[in-house]
């Protein structure tokens, strides 16, 4: 456990700092509105990105941590599962831009993305076989490679004067690039992938992973439908978005630390709740305690220094954010120790009532945008979001 812990903390915090860099980058070079632009591309793809997925990468770390003899059936079904789920979410994205009315731009940039994240979605799923055999080492190694490209690549776009379009292909292009590697380590290292169709399997499978993906939905919903209703019902949608996501995006990189924690703890907490039951109370003690000592110094430094903390990574022209990331730093807090217990509820077979929990916030989350938004805009959001975290 140790190993994979400074594994992923090596990793992570290579992703933390080079994702807080390029993140600064892109903000400053793009401004506000093609910012806006981009992020809500990101948001939107993140949304139907989830249809591709629908539970089953969860699910696959889940069952191989307690059998590692199932690691090839469930890659060879689930990434064919994943090629067919593509396809038809691709599908349905079209008529849904049409129906929002983005522009021609905007319709662009989301294809792009989206390809981007089907890429990703493969590659989660051989993160789930790493995670699975608690060889966190790989995965550290894919994320930091992710992380690192993207961050080559923002700086390239910006020395040769690229537009917004040419930043979402940088996306496409990193995604294809770590998912190779992803690839090539998978099958050298773990497991033999050959062509197998078990139609039983399949059904079986999408049965279990139904709840874990259905959780996701709403989880991806929660956290990303903010910037799809902004750009919609706000008159300067796109660059509100920017604004937003400024802070948004910050807060998002914050994430990582205890994503990293719990990632490595979810495969542990499979397997202890069939061993020992009194050995995963005390780890969620522990866990808890971790995150609480993280979490409070970052949440009380940031607000303290929101208003440098933005206008030195962002410049004057995202003022605005000031007050969104004095409010959203309080969602890391909860988030983090939200963190913990959906971790918890899945590994011990309940993941239906999680999906009640999160659907429940998702629900809430949209309802109140509708009513709030249009009179208090970016604020209302903010505020809302971490009220319901």
């Amino acid at each position: 456990m140790q190993k994979n812990m400074f594994s992923l903390f090596g990793a992570q915090i290579i992703c933390l700092g080079l994702g807080f860099f390029y993140t600064m980058y892109m903000a400053r070079y793009l401004g506000a509105e093609s910012f806006g632009i981009l992020s809500f591309a990101l948001a939107t793809t993140a949304i139907f990105g989830v249809f591709t997925d629908i539970g089953m990468t969860t699910l696959t770390t889940k069952e191989v941590s307690k059998n590692e003899l199932l690691s090839e059936k469930y890659l060879s079904n689930i990434l064919l599962m994943k090629i067919i789920l593509s396809i038809i979410t691709f599908i349905f994205i079209i008529p849904s831009l049409n129906l929002i009315g983005c522009s021609k731009q905007t319709e662009f940039i989301v294809y792009i993305i989206f390809l981007s994240v089907i890429f990703n979605s493969f590659s989660n799923t051989f993160y789930s076989i790493f995670q699975a055999y608690e060889k966190m080492e790989y995965q550290s190694l894919g994320q930091g490679l992710n992380s690192t490209l993207m961050y080559s690549g923002i700086l390239l776009a910006i020395s040769q004067r690229f537009d917004v379009i040419h930043f979402s292909m940088i996306y496409l292009l990193v995604s294809i690039i770590v998912f190779m590697t992803n690839f090539g380590i998978c099958l050298r290292k773990f497991v033999r992938l050959h062509i197998e169709i078990d139609s039983t399997f399949i059904k079986k499978t999408l049965k279990e992973s139904l709840p874990f993906g259905i959780s996701s939905i709403f989880i991806v919903i929660y956290y990303y439908i903010d910037s799809v209703m902004l750009s919609i019902m706000i008159s300067n949608g796109d660059e509100v978005v920017g604004w937003y996501n400024a802070a948004y995006r910050m807060v998002l990189i914050l994430l990582i630390i205890p994503s990293m924690y719990t990632t490595a703890m979810f495969p542990i907490m499979s397997k202890l709740h069939k061993t020992s039951e009194n050995t995963l109370k005390f780890v969620l003690e522990k866990s808890l305690k971790y995150i609480l000592i993280l979490c409070i110094p970052i949440v009380t430094g940031t607000i303290l220094l929101s208003d440098r903390i933005i206008l030195l990574t962002f410049g004057i022209e995202y003022s605005q954010s000031i007050i969104i990331l004095k409010i959203l730093v309080w969602s890391f807090l909860f988030a983090s120790i939200g963190g913990i217990f959906g971790y918890l509820l899945n590994s011990i077979n309940k993941q239906g009532t999680l999906t009640k929990i999160v659907g429940i916030g998702a629900i809430l989350n949209i309802v109140l945008n509708l009513i709030f938004i249009p009179e208090y805009s970016y604020v209302a959001q903010a505020s809302l979001l971490t009220s319901l975290d």
